[in-house]
């Protein structure tokens, strides 16, 4: 977890300088798909532009789903600590290359 996290640092004060991270992006999701899954919880603090980044096919994707569905079933509950977890989980997945558009 430790290298990911110094990686991920780099990666934000990269973005930070106006640059691009393209060129580290295998290698960030290499880091993160080598961390054990009992140490992916909700208590990490990831830097939430470098996040954006390595999440931004998935969540095109979600987003263009999301357009193209029924938002009558869109619900104004606040989500349970269980389906928060869930959600951290999947997008560290996303984060880490392991849940890839099936058209990538």
């Amino acid at each position: 977890m430790a290298q990911a996290l110094a990686m991920l640092k780099i990666a934000s004060s990269t973005l930070e300088a106006g640059q691009s991270i393209a060129a580290m992006v295998p290698a960030l999701r290499a880091a993160l798909r080598a961390v054990p899954d009992h140490e992916r919880d909700g208590s990490m603090l990831l830097p939430v532009e470098v996040m954006n980044v390595l999440v931004a096919d998935v969540l095109k994707a979600t987003i263009e789903l999301d357009e193209s569905a029924d938002r009558c079933a869109e619900t104004t509950e606040p989500m349970s600590d269980e389906d928060a977890a869930w959600m951290g989980r999947f997008w560290f997945q996303v984060a880490a290359g392991e849940i890839r558009p099936a058209n990538c």
